[in-house]
């Protein structure tokens, strides 16, 4: 079986990829609808987060699964998940955290200090695992398992690496589609698809010059964290009155605030890729080292 999964995505890696999105979107809607079933309207109760946490918790043990693909397929490397790294790793990640400096910006700088609440520590907690858990299993999923098939068979050039890297980002952004079930609004949704592209492409890149997953589910994680604090500490007013001056600033607005952070995010992948050299050890990442 090992053989077979492992040969199947060392000769068809495009469709391996693809299968392993879709498979992908089809549990984490599965999930979605699992917890809607569990709590119902009380989803859409203010301040309530029990969801998140059930939803994160779901996400990890998937994260888990598609762990055990990226051994299967034979893609996992012991540095994946290594500590030893990972602060050179974030540093080197400078441009996510500019995203995340003005992502905390836009969502919290224009709401008025009387709409923000003091909720239970708690719920902080929940928010804060759910976010972490979500970057552990995309990262897992994306730059674990796709990115890394992908740069098996294409990674033996630098044109081949950033295919690899914009093709893994492409089905990322992809993915997002699932968010129609979220969210009616088709422009957000589409605004979202292009966020989700580029910022796959950033994490791709810097997965590829750090070689740590931490890095990237950290910096991730962190991306996500402001919108879903705001839905916390904001009052369900303040939360209004924030909707309604999006109709009027372009610059509150969530469509413009997506495209616009893809755009920097595209910037941030090419500066990681244009310093980065192809190596025997990205197309055949089991190789043993060679000693001199």
């Amino acid at each position: 079986m090992t053989n077979r999964l492992q040969k199947f995505t060392e000769s068809k890696p495009v469709w391996s990829s693809l299968i392993f999105i879709i498979l992908f979107i089809g549990l984490t809607v599965i999930l979605g609808q699992l917890v809607m079933a569990i709590f119902g309207e009380r989803i859409n109760e203010p301040g309530f987060v029990w969801h998140w946490g059930v939803f994160g918790l779901g996400q990890l043990l998937l994260g888990f699964l598609f762990m055990y693909f990226m051994h299967k397929v034979g893609v996992s490397q012991p540095t994946d998940f290594a500590c030893k790294g990972v602060g050179r790793g974030l540093l080197l990640g400078w441009g996510g955290w500019i995203i995340v400096a003005i992502s905390a910006t836009t969502f919290f700088a224009p709401i008025p200090a009387a709409a923000y609440l003091t909720p239970p520590i708690v719920s902080l907690l929940v928010i804060v695992f759910h976010v972490f858990a979500t970057g552990f299993y995309e990262e897992v999923v994306v730059r674990g398992l796709v990115f890394r098939v992908l740069l098996r068979k294409m990674g033996a050039n630098k044109k081949g690496v950033i295919g690899a890297v914009f093709l893994s980002a492409a089905l990322f952004g992809i993915s997002h589609i699932s968010n129609v079930f979220s969210d009616p609004n088709t422009m957000r949704v589409l605004a979202q698809v292009f966020f989700a592209l580029m910022g796959g492409a950033f994490f791709a890149a810097l997965f590829l010059r750090t070689g740590r997953l931490w890095v990237t589910i950290v910096i991730h994680a962190l991306v996500n964290l402001p919108g879903y604090l705001r839905d916390v500490i904001v009052s369900p007013e303040g939360l209004a009155a924030l909707e309604a001056q999006s109709q009027t600033n372009i610059l509150l607005n969530p469509v413009f605030q997506y495209l616009s952070a893809g755009c920097l995010f595209l910037v941030f992948s090419l500066l990681l890729l244009a310093k980065y050299k192809v190596t025997p050890a990205v197309s055949l990442p089991e190789a043993e080292p060679v000693e001199e």
